[in-house]
């Protein structure tokens, strides 16, 4: 048997290193629950798909449209004329909604045309996903965050069972620390 000094750093020396091996181990899981976290982002905020905007582009004209519909009057045009009348119901429209005036006036396919070029410029170079799609990509993900997760909750588990101390993050899930099995 050596020197208990010598040996106490030895030990010490070997603690270092396991410790040092959780730790790096841990943070590898955690850069991969941000890198995970970062791409749920990116999903969740990723364009619609072409077939959606279109959707979207329509379900506003066809609101703006009905809403400025519900001050157009076209009995002006026919009745006779009362010219303190005509100006104000023609206005109405525009007063109410432009782009469903727009619509009303015959300019919806033009408009149309722009809205959709401008949001397809906008979506240009971007992964799009649908509806299904997206919940579909999110539904995934997360699956792969829990497991992720469950990892690095299991290994700090193993390093306090061996006497080491490794902090939590801060946003870790309840559920998951508070799981009797991980």
């Amino acid at each position: 048997m050596g020197n208990p000094l010598s040996n106490l750093k030895a030990l010490m020396g070997r603690a270092s290193k396991v410790m040092q091996e959780y730790q790096s181990s841990v943070e590898d899981i955690r850069r991969a629950i941000i890198d995970l976290r970062d791409t749920q982002r990116d999903v969740e905020t990723a364009p619609v798909s072409v077939r959606e905007i279109e959707a979207n582009v329509d379900q506003v004209l066809g609101d703006a449209e009905k809403r400025a519909r519900s001050v157009f009057i076209p009995s002006t045009f026919v009745s006779p004329r009362h010219p303190d009348r005509l100006r104000p119901e023609f206005d109405a429209p525009f007063r109410k909604d432009t782009l469903g005036a727009l619509c009303i006036l015959g300019f919806r396919e033009p408009v149309r045309a722009a809205l959709l070029a401008e949001a397809k410029k906008e979506a240009e170079g971007r992964k799009t996903y649908s509806a299904d799609a997206r919940a579909a990509e999110l539904t995934r993900l997360q699956k792969e965050l829990e497991t992720l997760e469950a990892a690095e909750e299991s290994l700090i588990r193993e390093a306090e069972e061996a006497g080491l101390t490794v902090p939590r993050r801060a946003d870790a899930r309840p559920e998951i620390l508070l799981a009797e099995r991980v």
